[in-house]
């Protein structure tokens, strides 16, 4: 993805080992009610994708003396989208995870968090585009730009100046969470 782009760009300038887990590319969307196993199977492979990674991610860390871990959630699961029960499932596992590796491997000067983005995609732009998707009902009203919303939160995360800030969220959705954590 294009913030992606943008991290690697700058990743040179960092001292710390840094990786970035992108969000799943598969996404199964259903109703509580019609969620099978099958629908877990899938949509949960992704989940078991971010753990694996980061048990690849580890060792060279713990070497290295720290590093940063960040993966990508999603407010889906925050919110409880209606017709998304698999996805936000799978994205909260991420969450949990993410809790679970920071409180663990801290004391090896990891930290690891996840950022819940709100950007345009390809396919959000083309649902825009004929009608299907709207504009969020978040206070900035517009869905935010990977390039210049979503990457400068993650090279945030990426920098020294984010060293005392483990296992947490950060939501960069224009706002549309502000109530959810209340």
């Amino acid at each position: 993805m294009r913030y992606f782009a943008a991290l690697r760009s700058r990743r040179s300038c960092y001292k710390r080992d840094v990786r970035v887990r992108r969000r799943d590319t598969r996404n199964v969307n259903a109703r509580v009610a019609e969620v099978t196993t099958e629908h877990l199977r899938t949509q949960m492979s992704g989940t078991d994708a971010a753990l694996q990674f980061m048990q690849l991610c580890r060792p060279s860390m713990v070497q290295r003396g720290g590093g940063n871990i960040i993966n990508m959630a999603s407010a889906a699961g925050v919110h409880g989208s209606k017709t998304f029960a698999p996805y936000a499932m799978a994205k909260e596992a991420v969450r949990a995870l993410t809790r679970c590796a920071a409180r663990e491997w801290g004391r090896d000067g990891i930290t690891v968090n996840a950022i819940c983005p709100l950007a345009t995609t390809d396919a959000l732009q083309q649902a825009i585009d004929t009608g299907v998707a709207q504009a969020p009902s978040g206070p900035l009203g517009r869905y935010g730009s990977p390039a210049d919303d979503i990457a400068p939160v993650a090279l945030f995360l990426a920098s020294a100046d984010s060293r005392f800030i483990t296992g947490h969220t950060l939501m960069a959705d224009g706002g549309l969470s502000m109530d959810a954590g209340r």
